[in-house]
């Protein structure tokens, strides 16, 4: 058994430090049955990585067990708390680990999108202040980042950064993110699942999420909903088409549908075979859509359909709205093209630059 472990961590971590972390899944798996931490630590990351936090949890809660001192699962637990919107839990595993002088350089970023939720803005600032000192090199995207949280810390609408040392995309990110300066900045993808649902006014009306995958938006939300159904659409066969460098088919589940909690409907199939007859058997509103499509033609599509259904009220969470290379022509861009065709009206509530997330009321 302990060859079959060693063959199956070596696996393992082959895929993971390529990214491959669909491959690496199955021997993931297999290491939930080891007694060592270091197999079931990289059990934890595979499975986080690969969308299943179910059974990433049990890795990193089986691996602390068998050391008292397993930072790299106390990590891991933080990191699925804050997925999961319990910031409280999270905050609590962070402040052990910086108690004991473990909160190693590389997770000081993950600790100041907590802290954006739970904390004063000059908190937040100073940990990502902390995390790029300390860095070797600091991506645009984390420069970024860093620039918004000073401008909020000194209440400016601008960023004070020649434009030149940030890529465009990047630069546009920002200015969105300052043309709503009433919006709630978060931190935590748990966080904007659940202030979304916290949105929702309309009653007995359609709550839907386009986009499903491994089901971990999926738990969080119909969580929130406390027992109103959630009606998930994913092919479970990954993207129709290519976006950015993500090409056509990932994100794949080789059909296998999650595990998902009873009050969510999955239903299986390219959004054009499913939601067409889906809305001609339910004659509700949508009081909620979560689209997690990532391309442009799959979110237009979603949006077109269901524009009948939508109402003043309607809350939209976009889970990849801004702030990556293709976002001017993706979700973005089909939502625009959508509100301009159909002279419709919006207020964005929420946003995150650390997840790409939106949150907005149709008017």
């Amino acid at each position: 058994m302990d060859n079959e472990f060693t063959n199956a961590y070596a696996l393992c971590s082959h895929y993971f430090h390529r990214g491959k972390y669909d491959e690496a899944r199955g021997s993931a798996l297999l290491l939930l049955n080891s007694l060592h931490p270091l197999h079931l630590n990289l059990a934890g990351w595979v499975l986080y990585r690969s969308g299943d936090p179910v059974n990433s949890k049990a890795a990193f809660c089986k691996s602390q067990l068998f050391s008292a001192v397993n930072s790299e699962a106390v990590f891991g637990l933080a990191v699925l708390a804050m997925d999961a919107g319990d910031a409280v839990q999270a905050f609590h595993f962070f402040s052990d680990l910086r108690k004991r002088n473990r909160l190693r350089s590389a997770w000081l970023f993950s600790f100041c999108a907590l802290t954006v939720d739970i904390a004063e803005p000059m908190e937040s600032l100073q940990i990502m202040e902390e995390y790029c000192s300390l860095r070797p090199s600091v991506s645009p995207y984390e420069i970024s980042i860093l620039q918004i949280l000073r401008a909020v810390v000194s209440n400016s609408n601008s960023i004070d950064l020649p434009t030149n040392l940030l890529p465009v995309e990047l630069l546009h990110s920002i200015e969105l993110f300052f043309q709503h300066p009433h919006a709630l900045l978060f931190g935590c993808r748990g966080t904007g699942l659940r202030t979304a649902v916290e949105q929702i006014k309309l009653s007995d009306e359609l709550n839907l999420e386009f986009g499903t995958w491994r089901g971990a938006s999926a738990l969080v939300l119909a969580k929130a909903l406390h027992g109103k159904d959630l009606h998930c659409f994913d092919s479970l066969h990954g993207l129709a088409e290519d976006w950015g460098e993500f090409k056509a088919g990932s994100y794949c589940s080789n059909g296998i549908p999650p595990c998902l909690p009873c009050n969510t409907i999955l239903h299986v199939g390219r959004f054009e075979h499913t939601l067409a007859d889906f809305l001609i058997t339910r004659r509700e509103n949508v009081a909620f859509i979560h689209i997690d499509c990532d391309t442009y033609e799959s979110t237009s599509y979603v949006l077109n359909l269901i524009s009948p259904r939508i109402r003043s009220g309607t809350v939209i969470l976009f889970d990849e709205f801004f702030m990556h290379d293709t976002w001017e022509t993706s979700e973005y861009l089909a939502f625009m093209e959508w509100t301009f065709k159909n002279a419709l009206c919006y207020k964005i509530i929420a946003l995150s630059p650390f997840t790409r997330q939106a949150i907005l009321i149709m008017q």
